[in-house]
């Protein structure tokens, strides 16, 4: 396994992250440099595209959409399902929480909208709330960390040196 440097709060971070919308940047993961990359979602399509790209002005963007596009050092980054979200809130629900909190929780999650209840059923209680949240930060980060892996990538985080 390959030792690397990585920022591993950006890489959990842009990892997660979710536009739905599909408006903002695309993010790739350089396995060379161990940072990320962001492309510009309708100039990364252009290039793919074979389209004209006289109207785009910016050089340095093209040459690093090009690269994403034609580099095998650039990797999209792994996205998370809903299940997999879901079965966060559930672990954490049986495996650290008890009584009247686990029975509000659970009852969150068993109705509709589960994650927006769950989030409300939190602000009931604060320390609970933060105790899920770095739980849940926790779950993400080894969730990087074996995907990281899975690329024979041993991760130096750069904010723990």
């Amino acid at each position: 396994m390959r030792k690397l440097e990585i920022d591993l709060d950006e890489l959990v971070a842009e990892a997660t992250w979710n536009d739905h919308l599909e408006v903002g940047p695309l993010r790739f993961f350089d396995r060379e440099t161990g940072n990320i990359v962001f492309v510009d979602r309708m100039l990364f399509q252009a290039v793919d595209d074979g389209e004209d790209l006289t109207e785009f002005e910016d050089d340095e963007a093209l040459e690093t959409a090009r690269r994403v596009l034609n580099e095998e050092r650039f990797l999209s980054l792994p996205g998370r399902w809903p299940d997999e979200n879901f079965q966060i809130m559930e672990d954490f629900v049986r495996d650290k929480t008890e009584g009247k909190i686990r029975d509000a929780l659970t009852q969150a999650l068993n109705l509709s909208k589960p994650f927006r209840r769950f989030k409300d059923a939190l602000c009931d209680h604060p320390e609970v709330q933060k105790q899920y949240f770095e739980y849940e930060a926790d779950c993400h980060r080894q969730w990087i960390i074996n995907w990281l892996h899975s690329l024979q990538i041993e991760p130096i985080d750069k904010n723990k040196q």
